[in-house]
């Protein structure tokens, strides 16, 4: 009978069978031999499972067993003494003590000096191992002795360690360490909430099969019924759901990602502490890390996560965030970071989340706080100063580095919307992210108050679901062949238009078919990098002469204003919608790139002057967790066809010489 807490902190009797016990050792003997001349450190409290391969696998092989003094399990000093006393070759470490294990002096100094010569084998388990703790032990104790590390994986409910990854034999990947594959008689599977077996790539619970498996919970049949159900996968048998969270790699290893139970939910997302953790892990210069859902003093609606970790020295805040962007979604990027010299361990030696210490608000070490010395500077901090709590913000730094959130980010467009009407979009606030940038900004802003409303073309049907990570930007290239091209610029002429105006007006009609609407609006750049905005009705627009003449109008009138200054309307609930630009290219008049305008515009056609003989060259941009690719590639193609279409009816009428009213109809009716 083992005992765990488990998640809920109610000990929960776990029924192990011997024949468990009797696989998990047989596997152990025969992936890691022992031999006569081994010892094993016995060093794990009885009352946790490890101690059961610590205390019972040592006499399958006629090996030894060495007892740590007790306490000296929590003493890297003691353990590097009991492994040169003893001629230690096999032991094992939770992480959060592997850890500091490596970072002790005197544990180091035995590794250096040879006292360490005898380890074999180390074993890691009961937490995540990160892969620069993977790779410290490859640097100091392996290239000393040889040692080899093994990640285990396993719940106690089936008899300790189901999943196994030799960090030293299959190598470290940059990233997370794999916890690997199934030991003997074992089966792993990664599953959907309604068990069905996920892809490779796609996170699922973890579920365990096989003879490893426990009865259940001594007189908690309820429990052992949730947890023990029915193998869906194979006929009969039973199948234990861990309430991990893992994916397959492509090469068939294991990934674990963090604890289900774990995930916390911020601003209606639910996010998996562990990724986060893991993500943190992967800079080398940090040892140890853990993430917290944490609640400023006295304001019910300001949760925010909290990042701990442990490293030589404080790593600047900016670093840390821009590193996990490049891997995370934003809310996923913790608000505050607090580095600890270790992490504070339970009795079991895991990382003691409910010790770790509530975040101080602080300056960056070593820096002198610059104070706002324009009126509207003192305004912005006074607000930054209320939102963030900690007296008066440094006026260089950045709104997140002072402990701000995309959510507390909101708040404060909102109090400046209060004070400085229509003076910044949301967007500012993140390309001008210091007291003295946005107040320089609302500065150079107070004598124009024009705001545009862009287009919004409302879509038949049910939106399209959207999602919380991956790429924000998606892009599709079209090209029309040069005769295509040459068509449509031959058409433009004839009408005393350009080019361009033939793609813009297509480009709305190509709108008015998607939305299945006869009154319509696109915006369209206008030069020096202005944006206005076209609206048409096709009731009136009979011909493609009437539409050319209506584009070319448009573009040519030079009437506008600066992207910044236009708002999106946003739909009404369970409706949904798309705001299209039509982007002119041009060195002369530059426009702020796509993906800084896709919360204006989320479909944007670029549109390059081209040589005549060459081919015509566009590009899609696209709000990416919004439209999904398949959709919008649909939409590209469609108005590629549009244009292939135009240009084919140009060079039928041509080439009959028909009545000059006549001419470009078809493609409007069609």
């Amino acid at each position: 009978m083992l005992y765990t807490s488990g998640s809920t902190g109610r000990p929960k009797g776990v029924m192990v069978e011997h024949r468990s016990v009797l696989n998990r050792l047989r596997w152990m003997q025969r992936a890691y031999p022992l031999a006569p001349q081994d010892v094993i450190l016995q060093k794990t409290p009885v009352t946790f499972d490890v101690s059961v391969w610590e205390l019972m696998w040592w006499s399958f092989a006629g090996a030894s067993a060495h007892l740590l003094e007790p306490g000296g399990e929590k003493d890297p000093s003691a353990i590097a003494r009991a492994v040169a006393e003893a001629g230690v070759t096999t032991m094992h470490f939770v992480p959060s003590m592997l850890h500091l294990f490596l970072e002790d002096a005197a544990a180091r100094q035995a590794a250096r000096a040879g006292s360490l010569a005898t380890l074999r084998t180390v074993f890691a388990s009961g937490e995540a191992l990160g892969a620069s703790l993977a790779e410290r032990f490859e640097a100091r104790i392996r290239s000393a002795c040889g040692a080899e590390l093994v990640n285990l994986y396993g719940p106690t409910e089936a008899t300790v360690d189901v999943a196994f990854y030799n960090c030293s034999r299959e190598g470290l990947r940059g990233g997370g360490v794999p916890i690997g594959r199934p030991i003997d008689r074992t089966a792993l599977y990664v599953a959907s909430p309604g068990l069905r077996m996920q892809p490779p790539g796609v996170p699922g619970e973890l579920c365990i099969a096989g003879i490893g498996l426990a009865r259940g919970y001594l007189g908690r049949d309820e429990l052992t019924r949730e947890k023990f159900v029915p193998n869906p996968f194979r006929g009969g048998g039973r199948l234990y759901r861990t309430g991990d969270l893992a994916r397959w790699l492509p090469d068939g290893q294991l990934e674990y990602l963090g604890r289900l139970d774990h995930q916390v939910k911020l601003r209606g997302y639910r996010i998996e502490c562990g990724e986060i953790e893991a993500a943190l892990q992967r800079d080398p210069r940090i040892g140890e890390a853990a993430v917290l859902l944490r609640r400023r003093a006295g304001d019910e609606g300001a949760d925010y996560l909290c990042a701990y970790y442990t490293a030589a020295a404080v790593l600047p805040k900016r670093e840390l965030r821009e590193a996990l962007a490049r891997e995370l979604p934003d809310y996923m990027i913790p608000a505050a970071f607090v580095r600890l010299e270790r992490m504070p361990l339970s009795p079991s030696g895991k990382t003691d989340r409910r010790a770790l210490p509530e975040p101080q608000p602080a300056d960056p070490a070593g820096e002198v706080r610059e104070r706002p010395g324009t009126e509207t500077e003192r305004a912005v901090s006074a607000l930054w100063g209320e939102l963030l709590g900690g007296g008066e913000p440094d006026v260089r730094r950045s709104f997140f580095e002072a402990g701000g959130d995309s959510l507390l980010l909101l708040r404060l467009h909102q109090r400046l919307e209060e004070r400085y009407p229509g003076a910044l979009q949301v967007a500012d606030l993140f390309s001008y992210p210091t007291v003295r940038k946005l107040a320089a900004r609302i500065d150079s802003r107070s004598g124009d108050d024009a705001v545009l409303e862009g287009p919004v073309v409302a879509l038949p049907g049910e939106p399209p679901q959207t999602v919380r990570s991956g790429p924000r930007e998606g892009r599709l290239d079209i090209e029309l062949e040069p005769a295509a091209a040459a068509a449509l610029a031959a058409m433009a002429q004839e009408r005393g238009a350009r080019l361009e105006s033939a793609l813009l007006g297509l480009y709305l009609l190509h709108w008015s078919r998607t939305a299945g609407a006869e009154r319509i609006g696109v915006a369209a750049t206008v030069g020096q990098g202005r944006i206005t905005v076209w609206n048409a009705d096709f009731r009136e627009l009979a011909s493609m002469e009437q539409l050319l003449d209506a584009a070319e109008a448009a573009l040519a009138s030079g009437v506008g204003i600066p992207a910044e200054r236009i708002r999106r309307v946003r739909p009404s609930a369970g409706r949904w919608s798309a705001a299209p630009l039509f982007r002119l290219e041009s060195p002369e008049t530059p426009l702020p790139p796509a993906g800084e305008l896709l919360d204006r515009f989320d479909h944007q056609l670029s549109v390059w002057a081209g040589e005549p003989g060459l081919p015509l060259r566009c590009s899609w941009t696209y709000a990416a967790r919004q439209f999904p690719a398949e959709l919008v590639r649909g939409w590209a193609s469609g108005y590629a066809e549009l244009l292939r279409g135009a240009a084919a009816l140009y060079r039928e009428a041509a080439a009959s010489r028909p009545d000059e009213q006549d001419q470009g109809k078809g493609i409007i009716s069609s």
